[in-house]
């Protein structure tokens, strides 16, 4: 199991969702780009922080809302190509753990 959050962010770009798998300082970060159908990427890793972090983002980069944090389960390999969403990774939040910031 892992720590992870689900964060909204708007005001620096396009608006967007980083799901924050929370493992060392630097977390491994996916981006997923809402349409049709959802964009979803490798994003840089984001810091440890932002697993809890809501508000205001620092040097004018948006504000973040929490949408859900809690355990999740990995399961498959964990590698971070460039551009893509590895095969084979599923990342499943578990019911027993859900919080959900509106």
């Amino acid at each position: 199991m892992i720590r992870a959050s689900l964060l909204e962010h708007q005001g620096h770009g396009p608006r967007h969702f980083d799901l924050i798998l929370g493992r060392g300082a630097r977390c491994p970060t996916l981006r997923l780009t809402p349409g049709r159908p959802w964009g979803i990427a490798w994003s840089f890793p984001h810091r440890r922080r932002y697993l809890t972090f809501a508000g205001p983002v620092g040097g004018g980069r948006g504000v973040v809302r929490r949408c859900w944090s809690g355990l999740a389960q990995i399961s498959g390999r964990w590698v971070r190509p460039v551009g893509k969403f590895p095969l084979g990774l599923r990342i499943v939040p578990l019911p027993a753990t859900p919080s959900y910031h509106p």
